[in-house]
C-alpha cells in the first residue's frame, strides 16, 4: 500500500550531509516550501509531486518521477529523474545558476521555465536527456546587463540530448527600445543571442518610425 506524504505548511529541509529516503511513498507539496541543501539527498523509489509551494534543490533529488503541477523549483543541485512541468515554474539557479535534470524534461503548454540574465552571470537548465517543449519561456534580463549588453552577447540557456517542440511565442523579441534578443534551437541547446544596433542604425530607425507616423497622420487629416 503506498504511504503519502503531504507538505501542506511550513518547511521540510534536507539538511547538508543529510538524506531523506522515499522508496514506497508519493511525496505531494501541496504549499509548504521544501529545502534540498546543498550535500543533501531526497531519495528514493517513491516519486515527487508539486501541486503549489516551492523546492529548492541544491543538493540531489532522486525519485522514479517528478511532476510539477504548479509551484515553483529552483536550485544549483540536480534532479535524478524525468521531469513533467504541466503548470509550475522552474526557475534554475536560485538567481543565476545552472540546475541540471539527469533525465528528460517535459514542459506542457501550461508550464513555465524561467530564465535570468545578469551582467556576467545567466541561468542554465542543463537537460541530460530529451527536451520536450511547449508552454512560456520568459526571460528576464536584469538592468545591470541591459545597461551593459553587446550585439552578439550568445547565452546557452538549455542543453539537451534532443528536442521535441519549441516554447510560444515569437523567437525574436524586444527587449529594449531597439535591442532585440532571439532563440536559436540547436541540436544540443538552445542558444539566446542579443542584437545591439550600432548608434548610426538606431538613428536610421528612429527617423524611418518618425516618417511613418507623419505619413500615417497626413493620410488621416481631413481633405
Amino acid at each position: 500500500m503506498m504511504t503519502t506524504y503531504n507538505v501542506n505548511g511550513g518547511n521540510f529541509t534536507v539538511v547538508s550531509g543529510g538524506t531523506a529516503t522515499n522508496n514506497t511513498a508519493n511525496f505531494i507539496g501541496n504549499g509548504g516550501d521544501v529545502f534540498v541543501l546543498s550535500g543533501g539527498t531526497l531519495n528514493g523509489t517513491g516519486s515527487y509531486t508539486q501541486n503549489n509551494g516551492s523546492i529548492q534543490i541544491d543538493g540531489t533529488l532522486i525519485q522514479s518521477g517528478v511532476t510539477i503541477n504548479g509551484g515553483t523549483v529552483q536550485g544549483v543541485g540536480t534532479i535524478q529523474s524525468n521531469v513533467v512541468n504541466s503548470g509550475g515554474t522552474v526557475g534554475p539557479g536560485n538567481s543565476p545558476g545552472t540546475l541540471t535534470i539527469d533525465g528528460d524534461y517535459t514542459q506542457s503548454a501550461s508550464g513555465t521555465l524561467t530564465i535570468e540574465i545578469d551582467l556576467g552571470a545567466h541561468d542554465l537548465l542543463d537537460v541530460i536527456g530529451n527536451a520536450f517543449l511547449d508552454g512560456v519561456l520568459d526571460v528576464q534580463f536584469t538592468s545591470a546587463y541591459l545597461n551593459a549588453a553587446t550585439d552578439g552577447d550568445t547565452f546557452r540557456i538549455m542543453n539537451w540530448a534532443a528536442h521535441t517542440g519549441q516554447f510560444d511565442g515569437p523567437t525574436e523579441f524586444m527587449i529594449g527600445a531597439y535591442t532585440t534578443a532571439s532563440l536559436s534551437y540547436e541540436s544540443d541547446g538552445l542558444n539566446l543571442t542579443v542584437n545591439v544596433p550600432a548608434p548610426g542604425a538606431m538613428v536610421i530607425f528612429a527617423i524611418a518610425v518618425l516618417s511613418l507616423i507623419r505619413q500615417r497622420t497626413a493620410n488621416t487629416l481631413p481633405v
